[in-house]
């Protein structure tokens, strides 16, 4: 995905379906030309973070460590990370907690600011993830 960026940040929108229990878990890692994680260490906000699993795990780059949305919460959460101005992205990878087969995220959508409150969808998958998403 080569998409240049007409704003700082890339807002990352994961939905699950209200029947799974469960939280929406997940490490993002936003690549440039050369492999370079243009998410690490980024401003994170996030719509719900658990207290043991807050929204700057998922740009932290430590694997182990994810961000996490509060049990049975998880339907339209949202993390959003600023990319700190404007940036070539070569690719998204997102890596969700759970393996493919014990997978509860079952949509979710990348999206772009372009400000004044104004998102573009850039990505959209309405399947059940995979553990990596790339």
């Amino acid at each position: 995905m080569n998409k240049k960026f007409v704003n700082s940040v890339l807002a990352c929108a994961m939905t699950v379906s209200t029947f799974s229990i469960g939280t929406v878990k997940a490490e993002v890692n936003v690549q440039k030309a050369g492999n370079e994680n243009l998410a690490l260490n980024q401003k994170v906000t996030a719509s719900d973070s658990e207290n043991v699993n807050p929204a700057k795990n998922a740009v932290y780059g430590d694997k182990t460590t994810h961000w996490g949305t509060n049990q049975d919460k998880a339907n339209g959460e949202y993390i959003e990370i600023d990319l700190n101005g404007i940036k070539n992205v070569k690719q998204i990878n997102i890596l969700f907690e759970r393996t493919d087969e014990n997978q509860n995220i079952l949509s979710y959508k990348i999206e772009l600011y372009e400000g004044d409150n104004k998102y573009h969808n850039v990505y959209e998958k309405t399947s059940k993830a995979k553990q990596v998403e790339v």
